[in-house]
C-alpha cells in the first residue's frame, strides 16, 4: 500500500466513514485558515474547533490545545500550542456565559465538558451554554457536566442538542460528585435547566446515560428529549440516575428517576 494511503487509513466503526471523512476535511481547512482571536466576551470563538482522533492529535482553526479548547473567566479562551491532547476536546470552565459551540468532531479524548466546577470549595458560575451539531467518535465521554463535591455556585441554562455518538463509552453524563465522597455536611454546585436533545448513536460501554446528583442539592429541571443510544453490538444500553428531577421524552434507554413521556 502506498505510504500516503497508510497514513490516511483509520479503523472506524461501521457507518462512521462519512463522519470521519468530513472530520478530516475540517481539520485540513482549520490548518489552512488559522486566525488569532484569543478573547471574546460572547464565546463564539469555539465554533471552528476540530478535535482530530488520529493518535490524539487536536487541531483548531486558531490553535492546537492540550485540553482541546478551554473557556472560562468571562468567556476567554486559553490557548496552548501543544499539538497533542488526551483530555477534554473542549472544557467550559467557571466564569463562562453565553457560550455557543457547534460543528465539532471529537475523538478520542474526553469529549466536551462543562467543568469541572467547584474544586476546593470554589464558587463556580456557568450559564447560557449551547452545544449543538457535534459528533464524537471513540471518545471516553460525549457531553458531560461535572462538579466537585463541596463546591458552590451554579451551572444552569445549558443545552446539548443534535449530538451523534459513535462507539463512545459514556455518551451523556451529569456528575455532581466528581472525584468526591458523599458527605451531608458539604455543599454542591447547583445544577439546573440542563437539556440533552436529539442525542443518538452507539456506546461502547454499558450505560449510555449517567446522572449522578447530590442527594441534598440535586439536579433540577433536567430534560432529556429524543435520546436513542444503543450498544455497538446492537444490544440495549442502560441508564443510571440518582438525585435528578425532570423529564425524559422518547428516551432509549429509559432514565428511571425522570418522568418518562412517550407518544401515544
Amino acid at each position: 500500500m502506498p505510504k500516503q494511503e497508510q497514513h490516511n487509513k483509520l479503523d472506524v466503526p461501521p457507518g462512521a466513514e462519512l463522519a470521519v471523512r468530513r472530520w478530516l476535511e475540517m481539520a485540513k481547512e482549520a490548518q489552512d485558515t488559522r486566525r488569532s482571536s484569543d478573547t471574546e466576551q460572547q464565546c463564539n470563538v469555539c465554533r471552528q474547533v476540530v478535535a482530530v482522533g488520529d493518535r490524539g492529535e487536536s487541531k483548531t482553526g486558531d490553535a492546537s490545545f492540550v485540553d482541546g479548547g478551554a473557556i472560562g473567566d468571562g468567556g476567554q479562551r486559553r490557548a496552548n500550542r501543544d499539538g497533542g491532547h488526551g483530555d477534554d476536546c473542549i472544557a467550559i470552565n467557571s466564569g463562562s456565559s453565553f457560550v455557543n459551540i457547534s460543528d465539532i468532531f471529537c475523538g478520542p479524548g474526553h469529549g466536551i465538558s462543562v467543568g469541572s466546577l467547584g474544586r476546593n470549595g470554589d464558587d463556580a458560575r456557568v450559564e447560557n451554554v449551547h452545544v449543538r451539531n457535534c459528533t464524537f467518535l471513540g471518545s471516553s465521554n460525549g457531553v458531560r457536566l461535572k462538579t466537585w463535591r463541596g463546591g458552590q455556585g451554579y451551572a444552569r441554562k445549558i443545552i446539548f442538542e443534535d449530538i451523534t455518538v459513535v462507539g463512545v463509552k459514556r455518551p451523556v453524563i451529569i456528575d455532581q460528585n466528581y472525584f468526591g465522597l458523599l458527605d451531608e455536611k458539604k455543599s454542591a454546585v447547583k445544577i439546573s435547566e440542563v437539556s440533552y436533545r436529539n442525542v443518538k448513536g452507539t456506546t461502547s460501554g454499558e450505560r449510555a446515560v449517567e446522572l449522578s446528583c447530590d442527594p441534598n442539592v440535586g439536579c433540577n429541571d433536567i430534560v432529556l428529549d429524543h435520546i436513542s443510544i444503543t450498544k455497538e453490538d446492537g444490544g440495549e444500553s442502560k441508564a443510571s440516575c440518582t438525585g435528578a428531577q425532570g423529564t425524559c421524552f422518547l428516551c432509549n434507554p429509559i432514565v428511571s428517576c425522570l418522568s418518562n413521556l412517550h407518544l401515544v
